[in-house]
């Protein structure tokens, strides 16, 4: 079995939308042959393809800077496609594509998020998946709501187009897989068809590994990469409205935040002294194995 495996980032450990490709090729059939594609930001986040599980992976990867990234969006709002598409535009991964498929024989095209489908879109031959993870279109409707500004607006005008454009480019594809059944559900109602659910899971040998001591009775624990939004609303909701519920009820009462990319809005609320922050730490589980509360 021959796959070309297109993702928007090197597969890691760091991250949602980087950890569920890294666990799908962990878990491909070793016999398959899989050449792997993927944009990268800079030439030093090629440091990640020293993961083991790539080891016997052939990558080829595009540098895709932020500002080509911006003015790709900034051609996009005109012309009705979603800024998720627009941004990772580009003639050089259009080709790099065409040239494998023109070299090899490929039995799948697998396409990591909604962003790579149009990719895959002109290849009649191999059998195609699209692991769409989210439905995008539900997310940004639901975030407009508690946004301000010129985000609001954005993510607005922005699930309106992934409404349409959801259930246009599905249809291309031979399988599209999302990771939860509400996903699934919302989806199907917009008319997203060849829909199965795949969900998230976590390598319990990873998160069994023994508590130092005792558990800490007054420590709540929030993990997450903070480069989405709901994850900062999350906080910043919990912190501002039933925090304080608890400490009028437990006095020493810990919030403890941790993880990749935390903005200068929740920075700030480590003033206070109820409040620990860690930031962009290597190894999550000291931070978490004795909480009470995660």
């Amino acid at each position: 079995m021959r796959m070309l495996f297109l993702t928007t980032g090197l597969p890691s450990a760091i991250g949602g939308e980087r950890l569920r490709p890294l666990n799908f090729l962990r878990y491909f059939p070793k016999d398959w042959q899989i050449k792997l594609l993927s944009f990268v930001g800079s030439e030093t986040e090629k440091e990640l393809l020293k993961n083991p599980f790539l080891a016997n992976i052939s990558v080829g990867t595009v540098t895709l800077p932020k500002y080509k990234s911006y003015l790709n969006c900034l051609q996009g709002i005109p012309n009705g496609e979603p800024l998720e598409v627009a941004y990772y535009k580009s003639s050089q991964m259009h080709k790099l594509v065409e040239e494998e498929l023109r070299s090899v024989k490929y039995d799948i095209i697998f396409c990591h998020l909604l962003r790579m489908a149009p990719y895959a879109l002109k290849y009649p031959g191999p059998k195609k998946v699209l692991d769409l993870v989210d439905a995008l279109s539900l997310r940004y409707a639901l975030s407009s709501k508690f946004r301000k500004g010129t985000f609001k607006f954005i993510e607005g005008i922005e699930s309106q187009r992934l409404r349409k454009y959801e259930p246009w480019v599905s249809q291309e594809f031979d399988l599209n897989l999302t990771a939860s059944s509400s996903d699934k559900i919302y989806l199907g109602n917009l008319g997203v068809k060849n829909l199965a659910v795949l969900e998230n899971g976590i390598d319990l040998g990873w998160a069994s590994e023994p508590a130092y001591g005792k558990l800490d009775l007054h420590k709540i624990v929030f993990f997450g990469n903070f480069r989405t939004f709901h994850n900062i609303d999350a906080v910043m909701y919990f912190y501002k409205k039933i925090f304080p519920l608890i400490k009028q009820k437990v006095k020493k009462a810990k919030f403890v935040v941790a993880g990749a990319n935390i903005p200068r809005c929740i920075m700030k609320i480590k003033k206070d002294k109820s409040v620990d922050i860690f930031a962009d730490v290597a190894d999550i589980r000291p931070l978490i194995r004795d909480a009470c509360v995660s």
